[in-house]
């Protein structure tokens, strides 16, 4: 399982998604794609998706070298 959302790591959708299949004892790899635990600068949207690396060409990347 991959999630990708816009927020920090803590307290974020995938890693309630991760506790979730731990606690059902589930035997599933989940990855979770967000900013991390960091002070975010201002700027566009495009800007701050690229810059975090989580714009298409950074997911991308980051999605490829999880899967192989």
């Amino acid at each position: 399982i991959i999630t990708i959302e816009e927020s920090v790591s803590n307290g974020s959708f995938g890693q309630m998604v991760a506790a979730y299949v731990e606690n059902k004892e589930y035997n599933i790899k989940v990855n979770n794609i967000n900013i991390g635990d960091r002070f975010v600068e201002h700027g566009s949207v495009n800007e701050l998706h690229k810059d975090l690396n989580i714009d298409e060409k950074g997911l991308e990347k980051t999605i490829e070298e999880l899967i192989l």
